[in-house]
């Protein structure tokens, strides 16, 4: 299996958050809270923090990705908001493309301290980067922080 680096992560960008942005009310709604996301081993929380990337592809939802799956290093220095405006741009151009992410399985984790390799399936890449910041892990989207407005 070819090992993907994170940077050519940045051409699938789009397509990986490809979702349409409309369907029912729920869609409006913010996030729910993550329950206890330092729960369980480092790879109990790393494969969580991969459903809860799955969930914000399938269901377009733009605050789940930035408030809970992408790592705050990468948020242009934590504003949380201007992800939020880019990733609701990005899942709204993309039409009905449902884009590799939303079937992204984990097969293993390779953990070595703060970082992490995730080899996965069912994705047009073979592995994602996970980082742990400020006691819990995130999933590395971007390989460049997120523009501050």
């Amino acid at each position: 299996m070819k090992s993907v680096r994170v940077s050519t992560l940045v051409s699938v960008t789009i397509l990986m958050v490809a979702i349409p942005a409309c369907g029912d009310d729920a869609s409006d709604t913010p996030a729910p809270p993550v329950q206890n996301p330092t729960a369980g081993s480092d790879e109990d929380q790393i494969r969580a923090v991969a459903e809860r990337y799955k969930t914000a592809v399938a269901e377009a939802d733009p605050e789940l990705l930035c408030e809970q799956v992408l790592p705050p290093s990468l948020l242009g220095g934590g504003q949380i908001q201007s992800c939020i405006e880019i990733n609701t741009f990005a899942m709204e151009q993309a039409g009905t493309d449902l884009g590799p992410g939303v079937e992204l399985s984990i097969d293993s984790v390779e953990i070595d301290d703060d970082k992490a390799i995730a080899e996965v399936s069912d994705a047009n890449v073979d592995s994602v980067e996970f980082l742990k910041e400020k006691g819990r892990w995130w999933m590395v989207v971007y390989s460049e922080p997120i523009p501050v407005e």
